[in-house]
């Protein structure tokens, strides 16, 4: 059901699931291509969805060894190589794929860092059905006051100060009324990626509950009869 490859203008991409009407375009977080994130994209994939997660870093993710270092500087020149133009320009050649191979509705959830990457992907064009940010990082009011699409929020106990003001600003578009909110009270930011651990069971549950919310958003969203 899933392969990594290369073939697509020498971007490496992780598929899961058979071509179809509905596609989602995952972002993963700072880590890259983990066993967690993989894991995501299968079970979203097991749910009818054409899943792509795109290798946006082509090898270079930041390392979890690194997660806690003092030295914000490192990190902020690593993070830098990878602005939201040359990314989204990623992105689009995933779209464009999908559409290639039969999509007609194509959602994308971004986690952490993508979080940001996925709003900012739909404040700047109507091509996306849906969208998704869980545990988000780095977004904003401004971003959100621009989106294009619904969106689902599932924040962690650790992402109140990421979320300040999200709500209000959704509220206040089109898309308001739509979109779906579900804070993990006892979860840590990035349980469902690259600092999770699906071996814990509470963290492997959450995972599953994730799963669930994210799949019945995306099916009624991405479905053919939908608005």
């Amino acid at each position: 059901m899933s392969t990594l490859t290369s073939s697509i203008e020498n971007l490496p991409i992780y598929t899961a699931g058979k071509p179809g009407r509905m596609a989602i375009i995952v972002v993963y977080d700072i880590f890259g291509m983990m066993p967690q994130a993989k894991h995501v994209c299968d079970r979203l994939a097991s749910q009818g969805f054409r899943v792509m997660m795109p290798d946006l870093y082509r090898g270079d993710a930041w390392s979890l060894d690194l997660f806690s270092s003092s030295d914000g500087s490192i990190f902020s020149n690593w993070l830098g190589k990878y602005d939201f133009v040359k990314v989204n320009s990623d992105l689009e050649t995933c779209r464009n794929s999908l559409v290639q191979s039969g999509a007609e509705k194509i959602g994308t959830i971004g986690f952490c860092w993508g979080g940001s990457i996925v709003m900012q992907t739909c404040s700047t064009n109507e091509r996306y059905q849906a969208a998704g940010v869980v545990h988000p990082s780095f977004i904003s009011p401004e971003m959100a006051a621009t989106v294009q699409c619904p969106f689902i929020f599932l924040p962690t106990k650790d992402d109140a100060k990421a979320m300040t003001g999200i709500k209000e600003a959704m509220d206040k578009t089109q898309f308001g009324a739509t979109s779906v909110y579900k804070t993990f009270d006892t979860m840590h930011h990035g349980f469902c990626m690259g600092r999770g651990d699906l071996n814990v069971p509470e963290q492997a549950a959450a995972v599953t509950e994730a799963i669930h919310l994210l799949t019945t958003f995306f099916n009624d969203k991405l479905a053919p009869d939908a608005a």
